[in-house]
């Protein structure tokens, strides 16, 4: 899980108040869109539905919930940089990870796609196999203001 700097760029990325979808356009310049969004991660397993532009579901995943390790403060701190290809900008975004899983390979997760935007853009990459859960069950994010690249 601990991978202390990674650069990024942003193909799509829903979310679900509108301060976050304009903020993320305007200020960032980030593919985003307002749907819903609804994540639970109990005991048991963790499931995740986002809508598209139409309030269908685009996505649905479930898998169980591998065993969350809890951790000290400031023990996993990742900084990641989204690079805004539009003006030549990019942003750091850091995270505190306080709880996580990981499992490589997983062999039960249930993914159904539909017919919306991150459906088609999983298609149109080819993504077919699910090489890696990640599942954060609590951490403490700051996304900066962009800055130039240098």
């Amino acid at each position: 899980m601990y991978q202390p700097h990674f650069y990024a760029h942003v193909l799509a990325l829903p979310v679900d108040t509108e301060i976050a979808s304009v903020r993320g356009v305007y200020g960032y310049q980030l593919p985003k869109w307002l749907t819903q969004i609804d994540v639970n991660i109990n005991s048991k397993e963790v499931q995740a539905n986002i809508a598209d532009f139409n309030s269908k579901l685009d996505l649905s995943l479930k898998n169980p919930v591998p065993n969350l390790k809890h951790i000290d403060s400031e023990t996993y701190i990742n900084k990641a940089t989204m690079l805004h290809v539009v003006d030549g900008h990019q942003t750091e975004v850091q995270s505190n990870i306080l709880s996580f899983a990981q499992k490589l390979f997983p062999k039960k997760v249930q993914l159904v796609k539909n017919e919306g935007p991150l459906t088609k853009l999983l298609n149109k990459l080819g993504a077919s196999k699910t090489l890696r859960l990640d599942v954060i069950g609590d951490a403490q994010v700051v996304l900066n203001l962009p800055t130039l690249i240098q």
